[in-house]
């Protein structure tokens, strides 16, 4: 009677034992899943900075933007890109490729004239570390920022610039500029789009906006995402050119290039 007495507290106990490591297992599962959402989908990863010559591929212009050109104000009619065939993507760079369906999304690229709110955006997309590893374009603080956008982009007659939505939602956007006798294009995407051809197919339709031809980029060297999406735009290679010790590629797309499709 003692023996059956113990073996019933033990057994018990093991099951005690056995449910309280299950619940501690499923609260770490819940705690890791909850981690890596906010590692998707939180502030820091929503949108980019404001381009900039040399950056072409990977962020925002560099130096004085323009002299002339067009800037297409708020009457610029919405564009949406055809959903592409699917094919793996290789997730490289802050506007890298290859034309996977986004998990959860439809293929509803569009481009569309700037807003407001989109600043904060592109300013909280410019601080996203992994970005700024990749693209080798150190962030700016939320004063020069605003204003670089304001004065150097916006308010730049010369400056074509394209916010680009998926779904609805800010992915990034595209700009163009002058940059003495040469124009320059530029984008950037939040770290939730790359490597799912949103870039490929915003490239697209922003090349049917600019006409202008020869059109340049000098994504980083390292940056290989973007120089393999600006080739398959059709974009060919120029040389290299330095900005102080960092090495870019200079690509330029002819009057007769191909267009990303």
């Amino acid at each position: 009677m003692v023996l059956a007495t113990v073996r019933t507290v033990v057994l018990t106990e093991t099951i005690s034992q056995i449910w309280w490591l299950w619940l501690w297992l499923w609260l770490w599962l819940l705690l890791w899943r909850f981690r890596l959402l906010r590692r998707a989908d939180g502030p820091a990863l929503r949108q980019p900075p404001a381009h900039r010559p040399g950056h072409g591929g990977a962020g925002p212009p560099r130096g004085p933007l323009a002299r002339r050109g067009r800037y297409g104000g708020d009457a610029a009619p919405v564009l949406r890109a055809p959903a592409p065939p699917a094919r793996r993507g290789n997730g490289l760079g802050p506007m890298s490729d290859p034309a996977d369906t986004l998990a959860g999304m439809s293929d509803d690229v569009r481009l569309r004239p700037v807003e407001p709110d989109d600043l904060e955006t592109f300013f909280e997309q410019e601080h996203d570390p992994e970005a700024v590893r990749r693209s080798h374009f150190p962030p700016r603080d939320r004063e020069t920022f605003m204003t670089h956008w304001a004065t150097k982009v916006l308010g730049d007659p010369g400056v074509l610039v394209r916010a680009v939505s998926v779904d609805g939602e800010t992915a990034g956007n595209v700009v163009s500029w002058w940059m003495g006798d040469r124009r320059f294009i530029g984008y950037w995407l939040g770290r939730r789009y790359w490597g799912r051809g949103v870039g490929t197919r915003a490239l697209a339709l922003f090349l049917e906006l600019e006409r202008v031809r020869p059109l340049h980029a000098d994504p980083h060297a390292a940056n290989t995402g973007s120089v393999r999406l600006l080739e398959r735009a059709g974009f060919r290679r120029a040389g290299t050119e330095r900005h102080g010790d960092q090495k870019h590629i200079m690509l330029v797309l002819d009057a007769d290039g191909a267009r990303a499709s």
